[in-house]
């Protein structure tokens, strides 16, 4: 592999194992110290805009999760219509007077964002909000702060969807912008979006502090805080590779922010096509495992069945490739692209590991669990998710 793959995923997991040390261990003498200074951070700033939200708590998760409700009403919407007009290209030609044109490209970026950004990541986000605290009896430094990043997310992705395409469209932000100034909007909605997630992991990171020293780490924990660590990186890789080394953006698909692989060449492309798969496999797939590794046992009453079974989970994904999502485009380096079909073959571990785990645990207490929504959604979530990669692996290869 050539050194910038090396270099960039030696960051990644130096990074996580890090925090993995800093979560078990503390920081020491110099604990109350960074507590005090992060919580002004979060709770202070920014002045003003900050005491409009609430600061009870559980207010922070709600409004992740109520704003990605709403995100999945407009990803349902859009999806509805992309696959109406997909059997009828004229269907809404009546619009045209008012600037509507058809652009197949343009309704699945548009639809796969809303559903991927909006719906799952600020579900799953609003979902870690409520698990973590619970999970190791703390709570949130500042509830306001999440709810302030709920708004903010949002906002990062109205002006990605909706009105960047319309500056783009009546022409009032092209111009003259030659194509480094295009990328710019991406890759810096890319930086937002990291420096969204580092907030929240700080918030998260502080509740974990409050645990006592015999409280173990449980798999939801560790899930959560390795796929925050993890997405942080990407988003990051994203956004700075797209602009160091990205090439032309088409104007129309300049609000499609799901994939950008195909927009970089070389080996900076092989990064980013393993940053794509953070986004789309490693954040969704981890945050689905604990959530699934919270309410099982929450509900049945009965203990995680196989500890060693929860680490080989966690640990596995981590180092794995999921098929969710997988990209078409090929690799640019061999090394990478042989290296990448074996780990894909070993994402089907960990999903295998927490299936059993979990079918395990809800042994004798099927009835407690599937009396439950919640109860029942994840132990469906846990019979299909290694049917769905299996499946998913045939078609791909």
């Amino acid at each position: 592999m050539s050194s910038i793959i090396f270099f960039s995923l030696a960051i990644l997991y130096v990074a996580m194992i890090a925090l993995s040390h800093k979560a078990v261990n503390g920081m020491g003498e110099m604990r109350k110290t960074m507590r005090h200074l992060t919580v002004f951070m979060l709770d202070k700033a920014p002045a003003g805009v900050i005491d409009l939200f609430s600061k009870k708590e559980g207010s922070g998760s709600r409004s992740w999760i109520i704003h990605g409700a709403l995100w999945a009403t407009v990803a349902a919407t859009i999806g509805f219509l992309n696959i109406w007009l997909k059997y009828d290209a004229q269907a809404l030609d009546s619009f045209s007077s008012i600037g509507w044109k058809y652009n197949a490209d343009v309704m699945s970026g548009f639809s796969e964002t809303s559903l991927m950004f909006g719906f799952l990541f600020m579900t799953f986000i609003g979902s870690s909000l409520h698990i973590l605290p619970r999970a190791n009896g703390g709570k949130l430094a500042s509830e306001a702060n999440a709810s302030l990043m709920a708004f903010a997310w949002s906002g990062i992705l109205f002006f990605t969807l909706i009105i960047l395409p319309l500056l783009v469209k009546f022409e009032l932000l092209v111009g003259d912008l030659t194509d480094s100034q295009l990328r710019f909007f991406p890759a810096a909605i890319q930086i937002a979006m990291a420096m969204i997630l580092g907030a929240l992991l700080l918030n998260l990171l502080l509740a974990l502090g409050e645990r006592t020293p015999s409280t173990s780490l449980s798999a939801s924990t560790w899930f959560i805080l390795l796929a925050f660590t993890s997405v942080i990186w990407a988003f990051i890789i994203r956004g700075s590779f797209l602009a160091l080394f990205g090439d032309a953006i088409q104007l129309s698909l300049i609000g499609d922010i799901s994939s950008y692989q195909q927009l970089i060449s070389g080996d900076a492309s092989s990064v980013v096509w393993m940053a794509d798969r953070i986004v789309t496999g490693w954040f969704p797939l981890a945050m689905m495992l604990a959530v699934a590794y919270h309410v099982i046992p929450s509900i049945s009453g009965s203990p995680i069945w196989s500890r060693s079974l929860s680490v080989v989970s966690f640990t596995l994904l981590f180092i794995s490739v999921p098929v969710l999502m997988m990209s078409d485009v090929a690799l640019a380096d061999d090394t990478f692209l042989s290296v990448a079909a074996v780990l894909v073959v070993l994402g089907l571990v960990p999903l295998l590991a927490s299936s059993s785990n979990l079918i395990a645990t809800m042994q004798g207490r099927w009835e407690k669990v599937l009396a439950s929504p919640g109860g029942a959604a994840s132990a469906s979530a846990v019979l299909l998710l290694p049917i769905a990669f299996c499946e998913t692996s045939c078609c791909s290869s």
